[in-house]
């Protein structure tokens, strides 16, 4: 929320720091140390409640301030750290500087517990009630007695409190622990690094099979091991599929063909019932530039256009040419 400073002694670039305080019934502020720009500035705002809440604007002489006594306001800067050479160190600073284990945690409270957060806040009431002269609670103070009698964390008795209004009753939590899959564990920053990884083995000319794209990733340092099986949920998540390489070949059966494997039959039928020795002879040959006919590939990557793009590769080269053959002959007498 921006507030508007309309104290004349404070210029523009002071810094201030702003106490916590209630701005209006269920909206508090907490405390914050910022810099005035342009006659304002910013704080922190908590809606208390359930329901949208209209705030109406506030000036400083408003609120509890004070100007900030310390010597300077330190900023947290990993991008542009000198000290970071490359991607993966600048990717694991930011993930060591950006914490968020705190967040969405929440004490587990059975409908036992529950009912007395529900029993202290009705009798918080009561007393409120029975003593007009006394002094009136706000709904943050009525938290924090709440908090204070119980024991419970303020975050679980607000959530309850807000159960109770919305529903009349409250409810046991689910005991069964939900357990993040594998997709969930590995961050946005750790699957573009095993991206460009896997690339990096069609840039270097390899064929990147499974085996070998599991050890160079399970050696990197900077990323998390991974299972076979593991490992393959990141493949598909990455939109990665085992595809076979077209070649465009089509078999054509002509008539000469046809003729000619008939006549085949008709003279293998007579040497077979004259007990003649048939001798079996086959041959074959093996390319220098023969590849895989299987092989990983990058479905997001779908033109040259898009891998010039992302930085990224179209997927393994196929070979220029067939090269030299090797010839292989093998008979077997029947």
């Amino acid at each position: 929320m921006v507030v508007g400073v309309d104290n004349e002694t404070i210029k523009d670039n002071e810094v201030i720091t702003i106490h916590q305080g209630e701005l209006q019934e269920q909206v508090v502020m907490g405390n914050v140390i910022n810099t005035v720009k342009d006659g304002h500035v910013l704080v922190n705002v908590i809606n208390l409640s359930d329901e949208e809440n209209i705030i109406k604007p506030v000036k400083l002489s408003q609120i509890k301030y004070e100007i900030y006594k310390g010597e300077s306001v330190m900023h947290i800067n990993t991008t542009k750290n000198e000290n970071l050479s490359n991607y993966s160190e600048r990717v694991q600073q930011l993930k060591k500087e950006l914490r968020t284990e705190h967040l969405n945690s929440e004490e587990f409270v059975g409908t036992g517990q529950k009912q007395i957060i529900i029993n202290i806040y009705k009798d918080k009431l009561k007393q409120q009630l029975e003593n007009p002269d006394g002094p009136k609670l706000t709904y943050r103070q009525m938290l924090l007695e709440v908090c204070k009698t119980s024991g419970i964390g303020q975050r679980t008795v607000q959530t309850t409190l807000a159960e109770y209004k919305k529903k009349g009753t409250v409810s046991s939590p689910n005991k069964n622990k939900i357990r993040p899959t594998i997709l969930e564990k590995v961050d946005s920053f750790d699957k573009q690094a095993i991206r460009r990884k896997i690339h990096g083995f069609w840039l270097n000319r390899e064929v990147p099979t499974l085996q070998k794209m599991l050890i160079a990733i399970n050696e990197d340092d900077t990323l998390p091991n991974f299972k076979r099986s593991s490992f393959r949920k990141i493949l598909r998540d990455l939109q990665f599929v085992y595809a076979r390489k077209s070649r465009n070949s089509a078999l054509i059966e002509r008539e000469d063909i046809i003729i000619w494997r008939g006549r085949y039959l008709d003279q293998i039928r007579k040497y077979r019932a004259q007990n003649k020795p048939i001798y079996y002879l086959d041959e074959t040959w093996v390319n220098a530039g023969e590849t895989h006919s299987r092989a990983w590939r990058d479905s997001t990557v779908n033109s040259p256009w898009d891998a010039f793009l992302t930085g990224l590769t179209m997927g393994p080269k196929e070979p220029s040419g067939k090269g030299k053959e090797t010839h292989c002959v093998t008979y077997r007498i029947n």
